[in-house]
């Protein structure tokens, strides 16, 4: 699993949307609560059944992620069938800090 090395560093978000259900999908999108996480982008609204598309967002890696050691993203896609029917689906991911924390000085001797 990937992870970011700095605070600034830009991450792509992929967010696979596949219909697994024999009727389309209407008002599809997906929304993701991490803080300072642009509006998820998708190429369209609707799914055909058996279709999928790919919706992205960058986010961009701060120093409270480095000191906290990893970001978690929550994705959570909805959309509604011709019935009028809601269906959701949700995964989440977390990002570990792989790079190196810099050392503190300790106090002078």
């Amino acid at each position: 699993m990937p992870g970011f090395t700095a605070a600034g560093a830009q991450v792509v978000y992929s967010y696979a949307v596949r219909n697994t259900g024999d009727v389309p999908l209407q008002g599809v999108t997906v929304t993701d609560p991490l803080p300072g996480l642009p509006a998820v982008s998708c190429p369209g609204t609707s799914l055909a059944a058996g279709a999928s598309m790919t919706c992205t967002a960058r986010y961009t890696i701060t120093a409270a992620d480095v000191r906290r050691g990893h970001v978690t993203s929550t994705g959570t896609v909805t959309g509604e069938t011709p019935d009028r029917t809601r269906v959701r689906d949700q995964s989440t991911l977390t990002l570990s800090f792989t790079g190196v924390r810099p050392s503190h000085p300790g106090p002078n001797r």
